[in-house]
């Protein structure tokens, strides 16, 4: 009779381990507006919230809720794609291609959770993904973050108050909330 070899015995039960952290959270409940993405828990965003696209180039106010959000820390921002993408953007404020003023707040049948008021986009804090130059996520580091409980209901309300006066477009705007991840 052999004996089992313990290295091969312990190779598939990481494998295994590694297989059902996997799987931890595809079983999602999320039930709001928009679509939630779960990209795996080695993802640098694990979550990623698509509430749609929003015109920047007129004044509007857009209702979204949010319902069962997985329990991890959430940053509220905007997904913008250029259409002539360039660098410059991030580094240079005043060359930032948006100038509307927009204002959210974020609430729970008890209280406001977070809120921005009457913030230009380009004053907002501009991240570019190191490998794509086409895009840049952009939000406030004093008022975009919170901790969803995922048995209560949020009314995220976004304003454009002031519409975009430059004349550069960029080809997407969407409202995204990402959250999770190993960063």
């Amino acid at each position: 009779m052999k004996k089992p070899n313990i290295l091969k015995q312990i190779f598939c039960c990481i494998i295994l381990l590694y297989v059902m952290a996997a799987w931890v959270g595809c079983d999602l409940k999320y039930t709001g507006d928009g679509h939630l993405i779960d990209n795996g828990f080695r993802s640098a965003d694990r979550f990623i919230l698509n509430l749609g696209k929003i015109n920047l180039n007129q004044k509007k106010s857009y209702k979204f809720k949010l319902k069962n959000l997985p329990t991890e820390t959430f940053v509220i921002g905007f997904s913008f794609v250029f259409e002539n993408p360039t660098e410059v953007y991030h580094q240079q404020p005043e060359l930032r291609p948006n100038n509307a003023v927009v204002s959210f707040k974020l609430m729970d049948d008890d209280k406001v959770i977070t809120t921005l008021n009457n913030k230009k986009i380009h004053s907002l804090t501009w991240s570019q993904p190191a490998k794509d130059k086409s895009g840049a996520f952009v939000y406030s580091r004093n008022h975009s973050y919170f901790l969803p409980d995922n048995s209560k209901e949020y009314i995220l309300i976004l304003d454009v108050n002031m519409q975009n006066t430059k004349k550069e477009q960029m080809s997407t705007v969407e409202l995204v909330l990402t959250g999770g991840g190993w960063k």
